[in-house]
């Protein structure tokens, strides 16, 4: 059994209902992220291979608030490659505008661009965000 939002909107004085109708979520289903088009023709053409696959690991776990919470190493683990393969990846998309990393409560959160890849409803916010944050080392 599928559940839903019932939404019913009706006239207080009378209780005429004038809408009656039943929300299932998004019609993408769970566990979606959004890539833009010009966006990901440039990583294709442009991204060493290892660049591709760290950027796909870490949009996979985005969020619908904020940045990835996770390491490095863990995307070298996950990707079954060398933490020096990973870190020519990740330096690849720091220069070149695709990640940001910053420090939140001493735990490091990388920010991928909005104008790239998204996740949810709240694009105007990750985009301040993205644009309030200095590109670190």
């Amino acid at each position: 059994m599928r559940l839903g939002k019932q939404v019913k909107i009706f006239d207080s004085e009378t209780g005429e209902i004038f809408s009656d109708s039943t929300n299932y979520g998004s019609q993408n289903g769970d566990d979606w992220v959004i890539w833009y088009r010009n966006a990901l023709a440039n990583l294709a053409v442009n991204a060493p291979l290892v660049a591709w696959k760290v950027l796909a690991m870490l949009a996979s776990k985005q969020e619908f608030e904020d940045g990835i919470n996770t390491t490095k190493q863990a995307i070298a683990d996950t990707l079954g490659m060398s933490y020096e393969n990973v870190m020519r990846g990740f330096k690849w998309l720091k220069e070149n505008d695709y990640i940001k990393e910053r420090k939140v409560n001493g735990q490091t959160q990388f920010l991928l661009n909005p104008r790239v890849t998204t996740c949810g409803r709240k694009r105007k916010a990750k985009i301040e965000l993205w644009e309030t944050t200095k590109a670190s080392s």
